[in-house]
């Protein structure tokens, strides 16, 4: 069994990706690479500990998920390279989130125990209670930033963040996919007490269903058999954020707590239960650490190679050697970048070291200059992965050959 959590990807090949919250984006022109990751992220901060598999468990759902609404909205999936990994069309998000509730829960729960009850524009009732069933579903939207702030529909068109026509188009579609949410996961024993839709604009202009579709990260569930006994129970992220809110005191501000090893499983168990109940699938114990899928799906698919060398030049290089090297990596089909100008004591220098030591892919370091140097030194000091250093002479094409023998045994080893 695996215990690895990925806590942030970089595949070298694709460049360093825009990190979200959870998600890795890596831009690949038309399309996007979306790498899950197992972060935490809860009052909008990203907690220091990750949950095991938690990856793995959204992008499974969110892919159940889109192939059972297909028939409502076009999505954004391609492929599905990776159980923790979805290629999507890039789209043009709308700056909105579209939040429908069913049930009074979370902070609108505590909104009404203040007094409050317009909520974005939705008059509530008088004399209801935590986890009170709404008459009838409500859309709260908010802004898509940081703060993630309620807005009116009537804001989001005069702000101009959506057109009319398509605010219109979105609020029927969310309501559509929630309907149909309900209605699976009332299949599965569980109730849908909540959720939240993303919504870009696709190539053609289309509407476009984006991000995450009815997971434990963006959906609030309900066991049936417990809310018939009147037991409120959150097998999804709410379990994490009433925990840490109430039981550490941490709502955003100041430093992010740690969490226990029991606390995390807790979290996990609860996830993959809404898994197991919603796709009748359990989750292998067993399966091979989410970084090794990860790249070999890609590999399988042609997005990477799987491999890759970073090339270090000092201050002083002989440019034809580089380009000899360059071109023979090329031809051992190594991708590669070249790093110039450096000095061993260089920040560029560690931090460039620092980067790649949390590749997932196999990496080789060349270092071009005097294999005594202190650039090489500080290279293989640092690095977690192989070092080349050579004096600048005929002896070029070799580097090529034997950095392709090197990511060889590196794959084998893995």
């Amino acid at each position: 069994m695996t215990t690895e959590t990925l806590h942030k990807s970089f595949l070298p090949e694709l460049g360093v990706p825009i990190r979200g919250k959870v998600r890795d984006i890596y831009d690949l022109g038309d399309e996007l690479l979306l790498v899950a990751s197992d972060r935490l992220s809860v009052f909008n901060r990203i907690l220091p500990d990750q949950i095991r598999d938690k990856g793995h468990l959204l992008t499974k759902l969110s892919h159940f998920w889109f192939e059972q609404t297909r028939d409502i909205v076009c999505n954004h999936i391609v492929s599905y390279p990776a159980p923790n990994a979805l290629i999507v069309t890039k789209c043009t998000p709308y700056l909105v989130e579209v939040v429908v509730r069913a049930y009074l829960v979370g902070s609108m729960w505590r909104d009404y125990q203040a007094g409050k009850r317009d909520k974005c524009g939705n008059i509530l009732p008088d004399g209801l209670t935590e986890g009170s069933e709404l008459p009838t579903p409500i859309i709260t939207p908010t802004t898509k930033d940081e703060d993630d702030d309620d807005i009116t529909k009537e804001e989001i068109v005069r702000r101009g963040l959506v057109p009319p026509d398509v605010w219109a188009d979105m609020e029927a579609t969310a309501m559509k996919l929630f309907q149909r949410g309900q209605d699976i996961a009332k299949k599965r024993g569980l109730i849908l007490v909540d959720t939240k839709y993303e919504f870009g604009k696709g190539p053609h202009g289309e509407l476009v269903l984006i991000d995450e579709v009815h997971t434990p990260d963006s959906s609030r569930y309900f066991i049936q058999k417990e809310y018939a006994r009147e037991q409120i129970r959150f097998p999804d992220k709410e379990f994490a954020r009433k925990y840490i809110r109430e039981e550490l005191g941490f709502t955003g501000e100041g430093p992010a707590p740690t969490l226990s090893p029991e606390f995390q499983e807790q979290v996990r168990e609860g996830y993959r239960e809404i898994y197991s109940l919603i796709t009748g699938n359990g989750l292998d114990d067993g399966m091979t650490a989410e970084s090794e899928t990860l790249v070999q799906g890609l590999k399988d698919r042609g997005v990477i190679k799987g491999v890759f060398a970073l090339v270090l030049a000092g201050a002083r290089y002989d440019g034809a050697s580089i380009n000899t090297i360059v071109n023979g990596l090329e031809k051992e089909c190594i991708p590669c970048k070249l790093e110039k100008g450096l000095a061993s004591d260089d920040v560029q220098v560690l931090d460039l070291i620092d980067q790649y030591n949390d590749s997932l892919e196999p990496v080789v370091i060349i270092v071009v200059g005097d294999a005594q140097s202190t650039l090489a030194d500080s290279a293989r000091t640092n690095s977690r992965w192989p070092v080349i250093a050579f004096q600048t002479s005929n002896n070029a094409e070799d580097i090529a050959r034997k950095a392709a023998r090197i990511l060889k045994n590196a794959e084998v080893s893995s």
